[in-house]
């Protein structure tokens, strides 16, 4: 559509132009494309075909009107201002790349947890509903684990907010040591992580919850005084496939309920 645009804009111009006798300059008709596209905010793989069949358009307008007369300063005119088009849409795409670059950096900074590195509620709340729909599509079970530390605040309150910074940074290591890479993990807040899987069935689920709780039991995280502090869980895991993200997160919260209630340290 830009291209068909731009065509006709530049053929409009410089033949109503010729018809009322004016002299319009290169520079007047190429300033077309470079209108259009700062107005479309066109890419530069769409700007440089628009400049270059604005060039060759107005050669054969030019050709067509005035013959050969003048055809060599027209052509050296054309050339010069192609090629500041070019120039200034090489800079301006890059300076569209930066703007969007910058862009992609504060929302992804906006979605990661500042102390674990992982994605956060919100970017577990984007990519949550496409996975719903994925699944009511597929009809595949998708499985989501609740994980809360056990007795976390205790943590807190004896060793300072320091030393529970590295158990979140160390659980979190771990967790992601058991899962997949293409599975979603991120910090639900607090002491609370989610993980995502899809295609899983109920034996693989619970399999991979048993694993995590098992490598959790085993680690040993040092801290600042030297000593190394254990910890556990408790995991709450559900699976659906009817793409009910409130059913879904509400039975895992239940079952997540359930291992607190049972005695932690289980899924």
């Amino acid at each position: 559509i830009a291209a068909i645009v731009v065509f006709w804009a530049v053929a409009l111009i410089r033949w109503v132009g010729a018809q009322a006798g004016l002299s319009l300059s290169p520079e007047i008709v190429m300033i077309v494309p470079l209108a259009l596209a700062a107005v479309a905010r066109l890419r530069l793989f769409l700007i440089l075909p628009m400049i270059l069949s604005c060039f060759l358009l107005f050669l054969a307008i030019e050709w067509r009107i005035n013959g050969a007369v003048g055809y060599a300063a027209t052509v050296l005119g054309t050339l010069l201002f192609a090629a500041v088009s070019i120039i200034t849409a090489i800079a301006t795409d890059r300076l569209a790349r930066q703007a969007w670059l910058s862009k992609e950096i504060v929302e992804l900074s906006a979605m990661s947890d500042a102390v674990t590195g992982l994605p956060n509620r919100q970017w577990l709340n984007r990519d949550l509903n496409m996975l719903m729909g994925l699944t009511r599509r597929n009809q595949e079970p998708l499985s989501v684990y609740l994980i809360d530390l056990d007795h976390f605040k205790t943590v807190n309150d004896t060793h300072g907010h320091d030393a529970g910074d590295l158990v979140l940074v160390a659980v979190s290591a771990c967790i992601r040591h058991e899962i997949r890479g293409e599975e979603l993990f991120c910090r639900w807040g607090g002491e609370e992580f989610v993980v995502l899987v899809d295609e899983s069935d109920p034996h693989a689920a619970q399999s991979l919850a048993v694993r995590i709780i098992e490598s959790l039991r085993r680690l040993r995280i040092p801290l600042p005084n030297d000593a190394k502090l254990g910890i556990t869980a408790s995991i709450g895991l559900a699976s659906t496939m009817d793409g009910n993200v409130r059913a879904l997160i509400k039975s895992a919260d239940s079952a997540l309920f359930a291992a607190k209630a049972g005695g932690r340290d289980r899924a």
